[in-house]
């Protein structure tokens, strides 16, 4: 080990030490604190004094290897694939069709009539599709809108928290905490308008958390305004209400109890209001009558919002693991400051969310993404206060989940190539019948390569109490990214509609005609668009073809009435589904053609 390392194992245990005592007054034990600033209220309950603060940034690592560990956590399976079966598709082909029929202001299916959807995300989106290089896939490049969208959320986040905690370290904390959250994985590398709603968001609660410094009041009013106008555009009401209903809370507490918090509020108000409006005026030829009722459109209330609530707080257990019970612990620590911006905002924000999505947004996982943003916010505090024993459980149990998630990732690649071990090489083939998984010499160095990394960095992250937090986000990103390099092909395999919808299109555009659809999902109509090149027009035209969905296991029900069988497809494995192509009877094929089946 060399000088520097060890250094830092020394100064991260002394941090341990001063952590697990609980002291400020610890500080004299490792070294003066003369040369640190706190804030202005003092420090918070729990924090370590300004030499173990010190410290614990000495046991992060080098800002190098945390732009390393968010390339390997942005970039893997966001690129490198088309558009895959539900929301990634759906999203998808609302680019495609704003990129083929030039429609920026109006974003929807090209099959919905009467829907125009929040056009922030499929902005971003066809706007990157235009600029992309030659050699970049248009669905690649609208990919990256979420890339960006995350990128700004973390960005955002980490501000946020070095604002309420005025320490450094804090921002450092908040990012790794905010790469934690499981639910974020999935979302946070398809198209998905989810996420600029959760940036949009962040940046409302980085605007309280400036309000609350009077020097910041002209740019925390304006980011209030801009992000409720970008949560407009992003999600409609449901995202800019927790933003704004905090503030009959906040203006109350002291740290934003002044004329110029209210003004500003009032200003951001009318700033978001204006942005949404000025959209809706430009694709509305009717005015002001018709923008409220636009703002209002889909917004229900829950039939049983008690059940809703347990439905969101059950998805919170599972989507934003492990940063709840930090961020209870966090809630604990300081329930005797509970009063001051580090603590009121966030849990003013969860409680806003939390009524907002309960009554009016059924419970989906989706839904709890956003409430991650103020645990996220509540967990830094925590994180940086565990006891030496809490914190010993976390390190060891991020540690052998990152080792468990590697494992797993490459015995199912030996199973899938090799056969063994027999038992999930069966599970993966009843997953994909018949599919066997290439062989891919580039991929495979580069997954030693990340495994090599994972286990470098088991040797040379110091014992701490936030190495925990460091080994969870490291073992997360690193297994996502094995993911990519291992499994992306036979994840491909299961999730691409281009095998099943592209002989529809095929045959239907070599002769002509207009085509409609029966037991078609929102996903199945973005697939025919994407893969098919066709339009799904509603029922009730007379249209010469009809395209019908079944699942696989249903076998086959017969021929609808009035039709007549041309084509069928289908593939077997997870989520087996069947498509007929049927020709109306009467109407006559530009060459005969028996029934086939792919």
């Amino acid at each position: 080990m060399t000088g520097s390392t060890g250094q830092r194992t020394k100064a991260a245990q002394a941090a341990f030490f001063v952590s697990a005592v609980g002291s400020q007054e610890a500080d004299s034990r490792i070294g003066s604190s003369d040369r640190f600033e706190h804030s202005v209220g003092g420090l918070l309950p729990g924090w370590p004094g300004a030499a173990a603060t010190a410290a614990l940034l000495a046991a992060l690592p080098a800002r190098p290897w945390f732009v390393l560990l968010l390339v390997l956590y942005l970039l893997p399976i966001t690129l490198g694939h088309e558009p895959w079966k539900s929301q990634d598709l759906v999203h998808g082909a609302v680019v495609a069709h704003m990129l083929a029929n030039g429609e920026w202001l109006t974003p929807h299916l090209a099959a919905e009539t009467g829907v125009i959807r929040p056009p922030l995300y499929y902005w971003l989106g066809a706007g990157l599709a235009t600029i992309r290089p030659s050699w970049l896939a248009w669905y690649d490049a609208a990919r990256l809108a979420t890339t960006l969208f995350v990128g700004f959320h973390l960005a955002l986040l980490m501000l946020t928290a070095r604002v309420l905690c005025s320490q450094t370290l804090a921002s450092w904390l908040a990012l790794l905490v905010g790469l934690s959250c499981v639910g974020l994985l999935v979302p946070g590398h398809e198209m998905q308008p989810a996420v600029a709603a959760l940036a949009s968001s962040t940046l409302m609660a980085w605007a309280w958390a400036a309000l609350a410094q009077e020097r910041m009041l002209v740019a925390g009013s304006l980011a209030l305004g801009v992000g409720g106008g970008a949560a407009l555009l992003s999600a409609g009401l449901p995202a800019v209400l927790p933003g704004f209903l905090i503030a009959p809370v906040l203006l109350v507490l002291p740290a934003w109890r002044r004329r110029g918090v209210a003004l500003g509020v009032l200003a951001a108000l009318a700033v978001a209001s204006l942005l949404h409006a000025a959209w809706w005026f430009s694709v509305s030829s009717q005015g002001l009558d018709t923008w409220w009722p636009s703002v209002l459109r889909g917004l229900n209330a829950v039939s049983r919002p008690g059940n809703n609530l347990l439905d969101y707080l059950a998805l919170l257990l599972t989507d934003t693991w492990p940063v709840w019970p930090l961020a209870a612990w966090g809630l604990w620590r300081m329930r005797r400051r509970a009063f001051e911006p580090a603590i009121a905002l966030p849990v003013s924000l969860l409680a806003a969310m939390l009524a907002v999505q309960a009554l009016i947004v059924p419970a989906r996982a989706l839904g709890a993404l956003p409430l991650a943003m103020p645990l996220s916010l509540l967990a830094v505090p925590g994180l940086v206060s565990l006891r030496r024993g809490a914190a010993n459980l976390f390190h060891w149990f991020a540690v052998c989940t990152g080792l468990l998630g590697i494992l797993m990732v490459w015995l199912g690649w030996v199973a899938m190539t090799q056969g063994w071990p027999p038992a999930i090489a069966r599970n993966f083939a009843k997953l994909e019948p018949g599919y066997t998984l290439p062989l891919q010499v580039g991929a495979i160095v580069a997954a030693v390569a990340v495994t090599i990394l994972f286990l470098t960095g088991l040797r040379r992250i110091p014992r701490s109490p936030i190495s925990g937090a460091i080994h969870w986000a490291v073992g997360l990103s690193l297994v996502w990214c094995l993911i990519a390099l291992l499994w992306l092909p036979w994840v491909d395999q299961g999730r691409n509609y281009r095998k099943l919808m592209a002989p529809i299109g095929r045959l239907v555009q070599a002769q002509g005609g207009c085509v409609q659809g029966r037991n078609l999902s929102e996903t199945h109509v973005a697939g025919l668009q994407v893969y098919a090149g066709i339009v799904i027009r509603p029922r009730g035209q007379g249209c010469e073809w009809l395209v019908l969905a079944r699942r696989l296991k249903d076998g086959a029900s017969g021929t609808p009435d009035g039709w007549q069988l041309v084509l069928e497809t289908s593939r077997p494995g997870l989520g087996a589904e069947r498509f007929g192509l049927y020709r109306r009877v009467g109407v006559a094929l530009a060459r005969d053609a028996a029934p086939n089946t792919l």
